[in-house]
């Protein structure tokens, strides 16, 4: 699988979210997904969990999209 179009959105989001470099760590799963942990200063608070979906198709039949690819 070609996971170049992951890594130009792994650069996007670092460049985009500079604090992420600064406040998480971060592990990259199978070259596409990214896990960020962002540590709390209090440790005995409830924890929080954020989730996202990154998909990255290539358009097929582009002239039957209602939208542009990627748009």
């Amino acid at each position: 699988m070609d996971f170049s179009e992951f890594k130009k959105i792994h650069n996007y989001i670092f460049s985009s979210f500079p604090y992420i470099n600064k406040y998480a760590s971060y592990k990259v799963i199978n070259e596409g997904s990214i896990y960020f942990t962002i540590k709390g200063k209090d440790e005995s608070l409830p924890y929080g969990l954020f989730m996202g979906h990154i998909d990255v198709v290539p358009p097929v039949n582009e002239n039957e999209w209602e939208e542009e690819p990627f748009s």
